[in-house]
């Protein structure tokens, strides 16, 4: 015999749900937001240049927030960051649309 379900586990679910699908390493799908943001469709080829795993991380959190990618790194870096994180000398940080993923590449 099971128990009927408390009201408070139904109200905790979801965001139990959403809690182990946020942490699932898997990117967030592209959004139709995303895809007519000018900023987003500028490239359609990979940037080349070296991903950044945390950056990348809280673009997936714009994303899923706004619905669509930032303009640029600094929209992302208003929005999701502490503080600007300034990138090694010679190189600045960019976000590739195609694999929606914050990299580092040559100035």
């Amino acid at each position: 015999m099971t128990c009927p379900p408390s009201p408070h586990n139904i109200f905790a679910l979801p965001a139990l749900v959403k809690l182990l699908l946020s942490g699932c390493g898997k990117r967030p799908p592209a959004s139709t937001a995303a895809a007519t943001n000018a900023a987003a469709v500028a490239s359609s080829q990979p940037v080349s240049g070296t991903t950044d795993p945390f950056l990348t991380q809280q673009l997936w959190v714009f994303v899923q927030q706004k619905g669509r990618l930032p303009a640029d790194f600094g929209e992302l870096a208003r929005n999701c960051l502490d503080s600007r994180p300034r990138p090694p000398a010679g190189m600045k940080w960019v976000i590739d649309a195609t694999t929606q993923e914050v990299k580092l590449v040559p100035r």
